[in-house]
């Protein structure tokens, strides 16, 4: 059986060696000596590729070669373009970086553009230092974009995108939000500060605090703003609002912090608009309303086109002195006093609906410490401190007793002694006709007479035609709207009630055309709908 065996293998290893030994032959001396051997070498490629191209598999095999010549060149130049680029990106990166850390904004702008060009492994991170960048430039439009490719809104994985973008977002957003915006608004922030993740950083505290502000939940704005107070002093003021409406005797300690530091800002930046307002609105909190009044003058000084908003901030604030000499019972003011403050405050703002409100509560009211309302409106007029108020105020009174004669005389009396009274009958009667138990009578009593004043004002006809509106006086109220329309400036509210009158007048083409110009008015771009 072995020997069986030891000739099975030595025949295989005779099969297996064949090629060898034949091609050990042909190598040898005498062979070698012969022309014929180095011919047979010449032709043997020949040979070999004439024998395969006869095959199918042969001829596919050496056409595919210049391919696989090709495949492997372009991948050997692919390989070193990419390491070319990736070195490249490499410094582009390293000097965007060093750029940056310098404050050369545009160039570190450009180098990160190539960044993102050579490299998309790199472009995220690129995309997130040019926003940053770009918010170093206060370009925030630029920057938003930026973030919102890094952190796209409304996906259902709130983890998805850069949890930077998500926080840098978040504070953009956080600075418009209030009260007033939209779901959608509220609804965006609300995702993208979960998204950021970090909770204790005072930006993102400072962005949740500013989001429970705007849903109204008081509690948790003060526990975030707090916190972030520690590291943003700016947030001080509104830290103490948020104490002051919760009834916290803790509010002061927080006023009398934003006090100082809105003082040095505002020592350093005597322009800056908004820290003056918000010092004076601490000042107010604090009771200082000689220096709130102060630096509100001032302001108004300083920028003769905010005037207007001065001396909006100066009629509240007048009035809030108003209140606060109201509420003294210990030493009552008087009620010349207390129309001389009113007196003031309309004249900063005309508009001044608690001013208004007042003014035409002294005409149905005692004021304790002054003896009936009609002596002292009475001593007020001998006086002659505030007598036009006063005139006003006394007309309002004999109207209110049916006495119509006596109430047109004062009012009468009221408008000679101040033309520019006019302005406020016209807001009593707009206040009157809107009243929860409206006076119509004695709201177009009140802005005839501005109407007589001042002929031409069409906020007076639009007055006007309101009241005739309000009573269903549909052709009274067309003919001043028709006059109101021309020179108005907010025309969307006369049109909207151009529609109701031409649709209760049986004219519903005329309706549908009115209430088309007042949605055009009301949002000025279609696509933004």
């Amino acid at each position: 059986m072995f020997l069986k065996a030891a000739k099975g293998i030595h025949r295989y290893y005779r099969r297996l060696t064949r090629p060898v030994r034949h091609w050990w032959q042909e190598w040898r001396w005498p062979n070698m000596l012969k022309l014929d051997f180095y011919l047979a070498w010449v032709k043997w490629p020949f040979e070999l590729f004439m024998d395969s191209w006869s095959l199918r598999r042969g001829r596919n095999f050496w056409l595919g070669i210049p391919a696989i010549i090709v495949g492997i060149t372009a991948v050997v130049i692919a390989g070193a373009v990419n390491a070319c680029t990736d070195e490249n990106a490499g410094n582009y990166w390293k000097a965007a970086k060093s750029a940056i850390s310098k404050k050369e904004h545009d160039k570190a702008i450009m180098l990160l553009q190539r960044v993102m060009e050579e490299s998309p492994a790199r472009r995220n991170d690129a995309r997130l230092e040019l926003a940053r960048v770009y918010d170093e430039r206060n370009d925030v439009g630029r920057a938003e974009a930026l973030y919102q490719l890094l952190a796209p809104y409304g996906t259902k994985d709130q983890g998805q995108g850069h949890p930077d973008a998500h926080r840098r977002l978040a504070m953009i957003l956080a600075e418009s939000i209030n009260v007033n915006s939209s779901k959608e608004e509220k609804d965006r922030l609300l995702f993208h500060l979960n998204a950021a993740r970090n909770d204790t950083l005072p930006e993102v505290e400072m962005a949740w605090g500013r989001y429970y502000v705007s849903v109204r939940d008081r509690e948790k704005a003060v526990e975030y703003l707090k916190r972030a107070s520690e590291e943003y002093e700016q947030l001080y003021s509104i830290v103490g609002e948020l104490l002051f409406a919760l009834q916290k005797a803790e509010h002061r300690t927080y006023f009398l912090k934003a006090r100082g530091y809105l003082s040095n800002e505002l020592a350093q930046d005597q322009n800056n608009q908004k820290i003056r307002i918000d010092y004076a609105r601490v000042l107010s909190y604090l009771g200082e309303y000689g220096e709130a009044e102060r630096v509100l003058r001032e302001g108004a000084e300083r920028h003769e086109e905010s005037r207007d908003t001065f001396n909006k901030y100066l009629s509240n604030l007048t009035m809030t002195v108003h209140e606060f000499m109201l509420a003294d019972t210990e030493n009552p003011p008087s009620i010349s006093d207390l129309l001389t403050r009113i007196r003031v405050a309309l004249e900063y703002n005309p508009n001044n609906g608690l001013a208004l409100n007042r003014l035409m509560g002294y005409a149905q009211a005692n004021v304790s410490g002054n003896g009936t309302l009609r002596d002292v409106l009475e001593s007020v007029i001998i006086d002659g401190k505030e007598p036009a108020l006063a005139h006003l105020a006394m007309g309002n009174l004999y109207w209110l007793e049916g006495n119509q004669e006596l109430a047109i005389r004062h009012f009468n009396r009221a408008l000679r002694i101040r033309d520019d009274m006019a302005v406020v009958m016209n807001n009593l009667a707009w206040l009157l006709a809107h009243a929860e138990e409206p006076k119509f009578d004695l709201a177009m009593e009140l802005v005839q007479k501005a109407i007589e004043l001042q002929p031409n004002s069409a906020n007076f006809k639009d007055t006007r035609g309101t009241i005739y509106f309000l009573q269903e006086d549909w052709e009274s109220a067309l003919t001043d709207f028709d006059e109101a329309i021309k020179t108005i400036p907010d025309k969307r509210p006369v049109y909207v009630k151009f529609a109701t009158i031409y649709e209760k007048t049986g004219e519903p083409s005329l309706a549908k055309k009115y209430r088309a110009k007042a949605a055009a008015l009301a949002n000025p771009d279609p696509e933004e709908e």
